[in-house]
């Protein structure tokens, strides 16, 4: 194929910059078309009339010819350079996208799990709570039932008049006793609060006051026992 050129000059073949003394003798690279040197690279010498034989089309290329070509062959390498290292780049940000998409899942999943796990959790304790006080409150109605005495039939009786907001409540107790009966007489009544005071008015009714007449008064809930 024209001119090759020596042994000596074909081993400087790896830059597209001429090497040694002559200055006549240009190095390109023809995509596809040219022979490679002895040692495989893919720069051939062209003669200095810059011409290189073409074996598949039997032609001969002018300098303004290679000129024309190496441009062309040099944008079109960059450009597959360029787009083998886009896709190779778009596979790597995909994976990526990939992985991040899996652990942002992954995570959901976990918090989902974790909150769910507390609801559960959170909902357990609520139940165990109600049980608690309502088992509280059962044992606390019952001990109150426990201290209610029927009225004696001898001597006065008086008749005591609950106002509640379900409604009222009555009965009747003996004159001169302890108000402490018609609190624990209250009390034991599931249909009234657990914890409350009964008042006159605006005054309350304590526990050592004596029932000594018939009355309507009033109960009102408190939120603790205190």
């Amino acid at each position: 194929m024209g001119d090759s050129g020596d042994s000596s000059s074909a081993s400087d073949c790896g830059s597209p910059q001429p090497k040694g003394r002559s200055t006549n003798k240009v190095f390109v690279w023809l995509k596809e078309k040219a022979k490679c040197t002895p040692r495989g690279n893919p720069w051939v010498l062209l003669n200095r009339e810059g011409r290189v034989k073409d074996l598949a089309i039997q032609g001969n290329y002018s300098s303004a010819k290679m000129k024309e070509l190496v441009k062309e062959n040099f944008a079109g390498l960059a450009a597959v350079d360029l787009n083998r290292r886009s896709m190779h780049q778009i596979k790597v940000n995909a994976d990526e996208i990939h992985k991040l998409k899996r652990m942002i899942h992954l995570t959901q999943n976990l918090i989902i799990r974790e909150e769910e796990g507390e609801i559960s959790l959170q909902k357990a304790i609520e139940n165990d709570k109600k049980k608690l006080i309502k088992k509280s409150s059962k044992k606390i109605r019952e001990a109150r039932q426990g201290r209610v005495t029927q009225p004696s039939l001898e001597g006065e009786k008086v008749t005591i008049f609950l106002c509640h907001l379900n409604g009222k409540e009555k009965r009747q107790f003996n004159k001169g006793a302890f108000f402490q009966e018609v609190y624990d007489w209250a009390g034991s009544n599931e249909c009234l609060p657990l914890y409350f005071t009964i008042q006159r008015g605006r005054e309350v009714v304590r526990h050592g006051d004596l029932l000594e007449r018939t009355e309507v008064l009033h109960i009102y809930e408190r939120v603790s026992k205190q």
